[in-house]
């Protein structure tokens, strides 16, 4: 179930759940565990009240999260 397709917040809520996974945690120390189905995504929100373009690509249990704008990606866990 692994993708380097860029995906929008359904499409990667849409084959996580397929897939069997309930929950999402950012890949950070005492970051909290919520409901995938309830998750709001990644804020676009950069600052000068500008948007930017929030992609998220699934690798396994693994979410990666690439923001414009921004040099470096976020992770997630799914379980």
């Amino acid at each position: 179930m692994a993708t380097e397709n860029p995906l929008s917040l359904d499409e990667l809520k849409q084959q996580a759940l397929s897939a069997g996974y309930t929950k999402i945690q950012r890949d950070a120390p005492n970051a909290l565990t919520v409901s995938l189905s309830s998750w709001n995504g990644f804020s676009s929100h950069v600052s000068g009240g500008l948007s930017a373009t929030v992609t998220y690509y699934l690798a396994g249990n693994r979410v990666r999260v690439r923001k414009t704008l921004e040099k470096e990606d976020y992770w997630y866990m799914l379980s």
